[in-house]
């Protein structure tokens, strides 16, 4: 005779019947999308899970803060990245089984809402991946919007600055051996471009809910009309960490 299913697993069941599309009320003005927040998606949730009897906890196992430095300075000016481990239970009120899941979530923030993002983010991707909730926001959707990156934010000076590279190379304003490629510096400066500028990559890859070579792609086009840093020179890099770093202030001022 075969053991009687946890009730916790029938409930479960009945809450994915009874879960609609969640109404996506969050704007994303990096990208120029909309997306579900996690107010909107507990808000549809929870009087789901209290009429089917399902109590529902949440306990950090883990949480750590990295902070991101400065480029040439090793004083935190940046902000941090927090990074959290918690763990979800999901408990049948009437017979006390019970499902775990462990789930990761980071955040970054200059002041001191770097977990309270990551609880957030966590919590939020542990119910829609739970109940299977349809949001239309896939990662690996080529087609994910990339017609609108970010035009809210671009300044009025990045417009006038698209006729600079052609300035840059010619000889007669500055040497080509003033001014290499990124792949020409030395070892320790071309590591160090490259890691500030990833940090900031990071960060905005965060806000904007999305991967971080979408995000990379994208203002590395809209800023310099190219796929690579290794396309860029070393002005060029040291621009591209100024306008990260302005870009990141806006998004993060945006959605204060």
């Amino acid at each position: 005779m075969s053991e009687p299913v946890p009730g916790i697993f029938k409930k479960m069941a009945k809450v994915m019947e009874k879960i609609s599309r969640v109404p996506k009320n969050g704007k994303n003005k990096f990208f120029n999308y909309d997306y579900v927040t996690e107010a909107d998606l507990t808000d549809h949730i929870r009087p789901i899970l209290a009429e089917e009897g399902i109590a529902f906890t949440s306990t950090v196992l883990e949480a750590t803060k990295t902070p991101v430095e400065k480029e040439g300075s090793k004083e935190n000016k940046e902000g941090a990245i927090s990074t959290v481990k918690m763990l979800f239970r999901l408990i049948d009120a009437d017979d006390g089984s019970s499902i775990e899941s462990v789930f990761l979530g980071e955040g970054a923030d200059k002041g001191d809402k770097g977990f309270y993002k990551a609880y957030t983010g966590c919590t939020k991707y542990f119910l829609m991946k739970t109940f299977l909730v349809a949001t239309g926001d896939d990662p690996e959707n080529d087609d994910a919007p990339k017609e609108k990156p970010g035009k809210q934010y671009q300044l009025k000076k990045d417009e006038k600055q698209e006729s600079k590279p052609a300035a840059k190379e010619s000889p007669k304003e500055k040497p080509a051996d003033e001014d290499p490629m990124l792949d020409e510096l030395p070892e320790k400066k071309r590591l160090d471009i490259i890691k500030s500028t990833d940090s900031l990559f990071n960060q905005l890859a965060h806000e904007a809910e999305t991967d971080v070579e979408t995000v990379k792609v994208e203002l590395l086009q809209e800023f310099f009309g190219v796929e690579s840093r290794k396309q860029l020179k070393y002005s060029q890099c040291r621009e591209l960490y100024s306008k990260l770093k302005q870009r990141l202030i806006e998004v993060q001022n945006a959605t204060v």
